[in-house]
C-alpha cells in the first residue's frame, strides 16, 4: 500500500499489510467478552469462593515462594525520594525511545527495595482481610479482584551489595529470593541478551525486572476474561515501575519483545501456566534526561 493511499484521518481503520491474518486475535476477543450470561458465571463463582473459607484464604495467597532459595531481606523503609507526582508523570521516559542508553552504574539496594516496595509491595494494612491466612495488607497497584497474578523476578546485574543472579520478589517479607546465581553479571548479561533482540538497552542495565502472570489466579473467579485482567494488571505495575523509576532518577524502559520461551527457560518457569508477559530494565538514566529537563 502506497503512503498516499492512506486515511490519516482514519488510521485505525487501515490494513497497512494486506496478508495480515487477525483470526487469533478476533477469536479470543470474541471468547474473552463479558455478557449478561457470563456475569451471572462470574457471581457463580464468586458464591461458590465467599461460602468456603478455605478457598477465600488460598486466594487470599497471591505470590509464589521459593523456601529453599537464599534470602535477601530489602530496606521496607527506603527513601522514594521528595519529586511530586506531577513531576514524575511529566518526567517519565522510556530510554531507548530515542536511541539513548542507560548509563553504566550501579543500583544501590535501597533504590531497588524503593522500587519493589512501591510498585507491588505490601504497603498497607487492610483489617478486613486479616482474618484469611497470610492476609491483610494491600499494595500500591491496583488488581482485578484483588488476586494479583503477577509475579516479578529481578535478574540482578549491577547492585550494590547484591550478588548477580535470578532472583524472585516475595511481597509478604519485602525480601529477594535467589533463584539462580548468575555465576557473574557478564554471563548473566549474554543469557538475557538470547532471550530479546533489545541488547542495546540490556548492555548496561543494573537490574531487568522480568514480569510473569500466574493467570488461573484471576481465571479462577473470572472464567476467561481474567486473562484480559491479568494484561491489565501488568500494565498497572508497569507504570508503577517506570513512576518510582523516575521519583529515584533511574534510566528505565518497558521490553515488549522478550522471546517467551527462552525466557522461561531462563526463569525456569512454565509457559503455560505461567507465561511470561513483559521485561522492564532500570539503570543509570541518560544525562540528557535529568528531572530538570537539562541538555547533555
Amino acid at each position: 500500500m502506497a503512503a498516499r493511499d492512506l486515511n490519516f484521518t482514519a488510521y485505525s481503520h487501515v490494513e497497512l499489510f494486506e496478508d495480515d491474518d487477525h483470526e487469533v486475535i478476533e477469536s479470543f476477543h470474541e471468547h474473552t467478552k463479558m455478557s449478561p450470561k457470563s456475569c451471572l458465571d462470574v457471581g457463580h463463582r464468586v458464591s461458590k469462593i465467599v461460602a468456603d473459607p478455605n478457598i477465600l484464604a488460598m486466594m487470599n495467597r497471591s505470590w509464589k515462594v521459593y523456601p529453599a532459595a537464599r534470602k535477601q531481606l530489602l530496606n521496607k523503609a527506603a527513601p522514594l525520594g521528595d519529586m511530586s507526582l506531577q513531576t514524575a508523570l511529566r518526567e517519565r521516559r522510556s530510554v531507548g525511545a530515542f536511541g539513548a542508553r542507560l548509563l553504566p552504574t550501579p543500583m544501590t539496594l535501597d533504590q531497588l527495595s524503593a522500587m519493589l516496595m512501591h510498585s507491588y509491595g505490601a504497603i498497607r494494612e487492610l483489617p478486613w482481610k486479616a482474618a484469611h491466612e497470610n492476609g491483610g495488607f494491600g499494595r500500591p497497584a491496583a488488581s482485578a479482584g484483588g488476586l494479583y497474578p503477577i509475579e516479578i523476578y529481578p535478574v540482578v546485574l549491577n547492585v550494590e551489595g547484591l550478588t548477580p543472579g535470578i532472583y524472585h520478589y516475595n511481597v509478604p517479607e519485602h525480601a529477594l529470593h535467589c533463584v539462580r546465581e548468575g555465576g557473574g553479571s557478564d554471563s548473566l548479561l549474554a543469557e538475557l541478551k538470547e532471550c530479546t533482540t533489545y541488547h542495546d538497552l540490556l548492555q548496561d542495565a543494573a537490574v531487568v525486572f522480568l514480569l510473569t502472570g500466574v493467570w488461573k489466579r484471576t481465571l479462577s473467579k473470572y472464567h476467561q476474561r481474567g486473562y484480559r485482567f491479568m494484561l491489565h494488571d501488568a500494565g498497572t505495575l508497569v507504570q508503577n515501575l517506570y513512576l518510582t523509576g523516575t521519583a529515584l532518577e533511574l534510566g528505565t524502559c518497558a521490553l515488549g519483545g522478550m522471546f517467551d520461551n527462552r525466557t522461561a527457560e531462563l526463569l525456569d518457569t512454565n509457559p503455560l501456566e505461567e507465561p511470561v508477559l513483559l521485561g522492564f530494565v532500570a539503570g543509570g538514566r541518560p544525562a540528557a534526561w535529568t528531572p530538570n529537563g537539562a541538555k547533555a
